[in-house]
């Protein structure tokens, strides 16, 4: 039923129990002891892209920017608001939602102990370069994402140019990896991108990690179907997904 085999189930749930308890403030040690590993060596040989310490802080003690745009995908049906999440190294989150304030929640859910500050465009019209320099990084990285909602082609672009710091899993890296190799007006199955990354049973595995991904549209896994035919889930919902997924078909005829 779920295309893993008893002993991926087991190892998946361990993990996700790991996890949870990380997020939740737990120390190492005792995440390890509970979530029923024998030993840290069988804790770390499914580990991350990030570190469990890294994991379990949230975010703690960084500071992060939340920037914020009114957008649509060429659809007056589909606006929306596209919000990032900035760090230092470079572009941590990307989220879609239906409010500026939405978005805000949104960036704050996925690292809640991160010390975020929103860029306020319309109070930045003070002099100073520092308020210039954020007036500049605002509409540089503006005009790019708001291009990403109008001209899906030009995620392959975005992805060389924006400096990203994108945190996950090892499996997770590499089925956005995978992802970011599709072409725009493309569909795929989950058992398809599973097969791909010759691992034929995690069908269920990979549509997680789809579900994870914190770059929206730029990393697109709205281009992963069901089987059967349908949309299947989408983490920002079906009717955007349905409208990228057009938008995407009606260029590429173009």
């Amino acid at each position: 039923l779920l295309g893993l085999s008893p002993s991926e189930y087991s190892a998946g749930l361990r993990q996700m129990q790991f996890h949870a308890l990380l997020e939740e403030g737990h120390g190492v040690t005792e995440a390890i002891i509970a979530a029923g590993y024998r030993s840290s060596s069988r804790a770390y040989a499914r580990r991350d892209g990030i570190t469990p310490s890294a994991r379990r802080s949230g975010g703690k003690g960084e500071d992060l920017l939340a920037l914020h745009w009114p957008c649509r995908f060429g659809i007056p049906e589909q606006s929306c608001w596209l919000s990032a999440g900035l760090s230092a190294r470079g572009v941590v989150v990307i989220q879609l939602s239906d409010s500026r304030e939405a978005g805000q929640q949104a960036l704050e859910a996925r690292l809640p102990k991160a010390n975020w500050q929103q860029m306020e465009t319309e109070t930045d019209e003070q002099d100073g370069s520092g308020h210039a320099a954020s007036r500049l990084l605002h509409a540089s990285l503006g005009a790019r994402l708001l291009a990403l909602c109008e001209q899906p082609e030009t995620s392959h672009a975005l992805l060389l140019e924006l400096p990203l710091d994108v945190r996950g899993t090892a499996f997770q890296l590499s089925v956005w990896q995978r992802l970011n190799a599709t072409v725009s007006g493309d569909t795929l199955t989950y058992r398809q991108l599973a097969e791909a990354l010759e691992r034929p049973t995690a069908s269920r595995a990979v549509a997680n990690a789809c579900g994870a991904n914190p770059l929206a549209l730029l990393t697109p896994c709205h281009r992963v179907v069901r089987g059967d035919g349908g949309l299947g889930g989408y983490r920002w919902g079906v009717p955007l997904k349905q409208a990228r997924l057009a938008q995407e078909s009606g260029t590429r005829r173009e």
